[in-house]
């Protein structure tokens, strides 16, 4: 303990021999007050720092703040997504699934796709123009 702390800890303890309750109540909240007074002079805000909304309602600082996590209507929503998703791709031949999901997912060129399919780089890039235009379309109808 430094200086400080020691004299604060003697006026406590005389407070408490005297049955002094505000100044042993004041004592006590010192550390909490300064940090406070620090928090405001470097504008630091907690985040359960009280703000008076348009409404006429207080909300904290906090609320404010948005979660990373998915509500459950979100997650369904997403799922949901997913297996429309799934279903449109499911709909293309072998050929172009391998093309819409090498170039997008496991971002290959169109020369490495086309030695994947067995097919010239230009059809490749032609087919997949094609089918990113039907997903598109088919899903845009969906979603």
């Amino acid at each position: 303990m430094n200086h400080v702390e020691n004299r604060r800890e003697i006026n406590i303890q005389k407070a408490f021999d005297n049955n002094d309750w505000q100044t042993l109540l004041r004592l006590l909240n010192q550390p909490f007050e300064n940090a406070q007074r620090k928090d405001r002079f470097y504008r630091v805000l907690s985040l359960n720092h009280s703000q008076l909304c348009s409404n006429g309602h207080h909300s904290e600082l906090g609320d404010l703040i948005v979660s990373p996590s998915l509500t459950p209507l979100e997650h369904f929503l997403l799922k949901e997504r997913q297996v429309q998703v799934k279903y449109a791709l499911s709909l293309l031949n072998e050929i172009d699934y391998n093309i819409i999901t090498g170039f997008y997912l496991d971002h290959k060129s169109y020369s490495q796709l086309s030695k994947d399919v067995g097919i010239s780089d230009k059809t490749v890039k032609k087919r997949l123009i094609q089918n990113t235009s039907f997903l598109k379309s088919y899903l845009q109808d969906i979603i």
